[in-house]
């Protein structure tokens, strides 16, 4: 049997939908930042509608986790997704019709969340269902080559979409891009995977026993502190793109959609690597040493007046990053025991929309108090350190096998 995941059918009809699905995200992203920014001219609000849109995901991660090892995850996941296209619909009417205020659209936001928080787990936990285990890091790999081709490809669009068009376009184009995945799941063909879970057992022993297992677990605890950090400082300064390109580039929405791109072209490098990358010991210690890189080029970001000295810098953040994040959840995908997959991955879940919601909120408040300039230096320093930190305590950590494999 093939290594690559694209041999098998249920696979590529997932990603063809997840492609399409994934640059309305990135359009949807783009566009509530903008217009965050476009209501309030404030970092801190434009750091709390990400806050909203991602910490709903780390509160609610853990319990829809829980579920997702008991409930069909296929059905869920389709349920999710039609609500998350609910709220994208309200998106275009608000702003079609000239109502959109900040608090409508910090709740609009916030509800993209909460029903996120129960897209995210299922859809993590479903990977299983889709491909052999031999097949997972390629599904996981080219997962992240096609989240990072529309990171690419989707804020360009959305950049010239709002600079030529209006922001009503954008969320109206992000909710049709959603009903892809939509008709993807509708009758998506799984393989069946064999989970030893009593259904009686209640919801607070399923998030204990997922909680206590993973903090047994050396080898996952270690993954989920890397996501952590490039969370927490990398993608928080990346949800800061818009303040960025106003305040700093003076290039408005065109230059956010251009800095964005330019990070994704090395996150789809990155991405690539996974996929190809057969080693689960590099893979871990690439991830390491990409935390510590991650936070030296916050610092360089930080002190770069250059527009087009910044496009160049990003490539290399992007990638970063992508390594760091991608990894970790390949190696967590890979280690994990089937019974406890959807628990675990919602904990993986937690931690990484945790920290981006956590992280962008108060650098963006730091960036508030301080200028975001200097802020990004200082945030950048304390991801470097961390990154080191990781670095020596990785040969404490037990080589990555995968789960079952003899």
């Amino acid at each position: 049997m093939s290594s690559s995941a694209l041999s098998t059918p249920a696979y590529r009809r997932f990603l063809i939908g997840s492609t399409i699905t994934t640059h309305g995200l990135w359009i949807l992203r783009l566009s509530l930042g903008w217009q965050a920014w476009q209501l309030t001219e404030s970092e801190f609000f434009v750091a709390a509608v990400a806050f909203a849109a991602y910490f709903p995901v780390a509160v609610l991660g853990p319990v829809f986790g829980a579920y997702a090892d008991r409930w069909d995850r296929r059905r869920a996941a389709q349920t999710f997704n039609v609500l998350n296209i609910g709220v994208t619909a309200g998106l275009f009417a608000l702003s079609a019709l000239g109502l959109m205020t900040p608090a409508a659209l910090f709740l609009l936001a916030l509800s993209f969340g909460v029903f996120s928080g129960g897209y995210t787990p299922m859809r993590l936990a479903l990977m299983a269902n889709l491909v052999p285990s031999m097949q997972l890091a390629s599904a996981v790999g080219l997962g992240a080559v096609s989240f990072n081709v529309a990171r690419v490809i989707g804020p360009v669009l959305g950049g010239y979409i709002i600079k030529f068009f209006g922001l009503a376009p954008a969320f109206a184009i992000s909710t049709a891009t959603f009903l892809g995945m939509a008709w993807v799941l509708w009758d998506l063909k799984l393989q069946p995977v064999a989970r030893e879970l009593e259904r009686q057992i209640g919801l607070a022993r399923l998030l204990r026993d997922g909680v206590s297992y993973t903090l047994r677990h050396p080898a996952i605890r270690y993954y989920l502190v890397l996501v952590l950090i490039g969370a927490t400082f990398g993608r928080a300064l990346f949800e800061l793109m818009a303040p960025y390109a106003d305040e700093v580039f003076q290039r408005g929405s065109d230059g956010m959609s251009l800095l964005i791109s330019s990070f994704g072209v090395g996150a789809v490098a990155g991405g690539f690597w996974v996929a190809r990358n057969k080693d689960l010991k590099q893979l871990r210690t690439s991830a390491a040493i990409c935390v510590a890189l991650a936070g030296l080029l916050i610092v360089a970001f930080g002190f770069t007046g250059n527009f087009w000295l910044a496009m160049l810098q990003l490539p290399f953040f992007g990638c970063a990053l992508t390594i760091c994040g991608v990894g970790s959840q390949t190696l967590t995908q890979a280690v994990v025991e089937e019974k406890y997959r959807g628990r675990v991955m919602s904990l993986w879940s937690v931690v990484a929309f945790g920290g981006v919601a956590l992280g962008s909120a108060a650098l963006g408040g730091w960036a508030q108090s301080i200028g975001l300039t200097t802020a990004t230096v200082y945030w950048g320093g304390v991801a470097a350190v961390l990154g080191l930190a990781t670095l020596l305590w990785m040969p404490r950590i037990p080589n990555p096998e995968v789960a079952g494999a003899s």
